[in-house]
Formats: C-alpha cells, sequence, structure tokens
C-alpha cells in the first residue's frame, strides 16, 4: 500500500535557487547538459507544445515545483516535479539520479537565478510534466544501512511511478537515467514495461567482460563493502568537473562548491 503527501511550491524563473550540501546537488556542466537536450531530440520525444521554439528567459510561464512522498515500506522518499500548470496532459518524463549525486542536485540547479543548468526547467519549458525522486538514503528521501544498490533503486521506482501517474493522468512515461540511473531505469523497464513509452539511458557503467571501471572497482571491493556511503569532500568535486576534460565549466560554479563543504 502507497501513501504520499504533496506540497506545491510556486517557483519564479528568476529566483536563485542553489541548494549547497552532501549530496544534493551536482551543478550540471552546460556542455553536459546539452547532451542532454540532443540525446532527447535524438530519441524523437515531441510534446504537443503550441510555444514559440525559440525559448527565452522572458518567455512567461508559469512553472511550479511540487514536493511529494510516497512510502515504500517503512521508507520515506521524496519525489519532485516541476511543470507548467497552465497546461494540461502534458507527456511525462520521469529523470533517474545517479549514484553520486541526488536528484534536484543533477537536475534542477539554478546559480545566480539563471535557469540555464536546470534540466528539469528546460523540458518543463518545452512542455513536459517533468518528475525525479532521491532513492532511499540520497537526498530528501530517508537515510538506511542500505548501499542503495540498482534493485533498491528499481524498488524505489515501482514506489513511485504509480504516484506519477495518478497525478499527471498519465498511463505511462518517458523514463531517462544516467550513469547508474540508466541501469536502474532500465532494470525498471524489464520489470515494468507497459509503464514506460520509452527508455533514454545515458553513460551507464559498461559491465562488459574486462571494462576498465569493474576492474578498478573490483580492486577496492572490501572498502567498497564496507560502508554503504562513499567519501564526497572537494576532492571528488574538483573530479567530477575535470574528470572527463577539464576547463569545461565556469570556474565560479566549481569555488562555490568547495567554498560550500
Amino acid at each position: 500500500m502507497l501513501s504520499y503527501m504533496t506540497t506545491t511550491l510556486a517557483v519564479h524563473r528568476d529566483t536563485a535557487a542553489s541548494l549547497f550540501g552532501f549530496g544534493l546537488n551536482l551543478l550540471l556542466p552546460a556542455p553536459r547538459q546539452r547532451s542532454i537536450v540532443l540525446l532527447f531530440a535524438r530519441s524523437g520525444l515531441r510534446p504537443k507544445s503550441t510555444y514559440d521554439s525559440q525559448l527565452t528567459k522572458d518567455v512567461a510561464m508559469n512553472i511550479v515545483a511540487e514536493e511529494h512522498w510516497v512510502q515504500k515500506g517503512p521508507v520515506k522518499l521524496s519525489v519532485y516535479r516541476k511543470h507548467d500548470v497552465d497546461r494540461s496532459e502534458k507527456p511525462v518524463l520521469f529523470m533517474v539520479h545517479g549514484s553520486t549525486f541526488s536528484s534536484r542536485g543533477t537536475y534542477d540547479v539554478m546559480v545566480d537565478g539563471n535557469t540555464d543548468y536546470s534540466a528539469m526547467e528546460h523540458f518543463a519549458r518545452l512542455g513536459y510534466d517533468v518528475w525525479t525522486m532521491d532513492h532511499e538514503g540520497y537526498g530528501f528521501s530517508d537515510r538506511t544501512d542500505s548501499n542503495s544498490g540498482i534493485m533498491v533503486g528499481v524498488g524505489d521506482l515501482q514506489a513511485a511511478v504509480p504516484l506519477v501517474l495518478e497525478k499527471s493522468r498519465q498511463a505511462w512515461v518517458f523514463l531517462y537515467g544516467e550513469s547508474s540511473g540508466a541501469i536502474k531505469a532500465g532494470a525498471y523497464t524489464n520489470l515494468e514495461p507497459s509503464r514506460v513509452a520509452r527508455l533514454m539511458m545515458h553513460a551507464h557503467t559498461h559491465h562488459g567482460k574486462n571494462a576498465p571501471e569493474m576492474q578498478r572497482r573490483r580492486s577496492i571491493i572490501e572498502q567498497l563493502k564496507a560502508t554503504p556511503r562513499r567519501p564526497f569532500g572537494k576532492a571528488q568535486i574538483d573530479n567530477v568537473f575535470n574528470r572527463d576534460k577539464s576547463g569545461q565549466v565556469d570556474p565560479a560554479i566549481i569555488s562555490g562548491w568547495r567554498s560550500s563543504r
């Protein structure tokens, strides 16, 4: 039996809403955000929209954020929504976060009033009803002794998606996941295919034979088993923004992260 409660928060497009803190935010680099947008364009997702295709900050839209809560047994899970309240029958986009950061820090970051870092804001402006959630042990969801593995995340989605479908009055979702979130999304789709119209997997770990990342993890398996939470500090922040290609992110963003620690 699922139970939930809802809080609606008005969001003004020019309001700064950056949240700095453990496990809450990834200030998504603009090149990476563009890759997400490109991925959706290639996937053929086309909401029924009457909005001008040129999205600018002065477009008047009534974007609101809603906080929802759902129970997965004894575990209380945070579910988060962004959409334009003036529209109805919007296609649902559900975004699944990975193993390092929680939902809003990955998909809904605004810096100094700039919404360009928010993937949720972007797709809400395109006409989607955008949802995400904090998995068990992340963000605003309950902390437990679990390491929040893939199947734990699948259970989280099984608890949250019925709520999303009820609130949105839709029969299925477009499901997007990145990193380990992509693996959770894929596993969930295998179990609940009728609730997923389209699955999009981005930057998931390669699990094939002799995959370098899997070999690295095997080499520290006892360390990983010893604690359900990974270390997270300034070194990890620097690594997030520079491990693929350094110099692609506004230094002010990285500095803000460092000073918040």
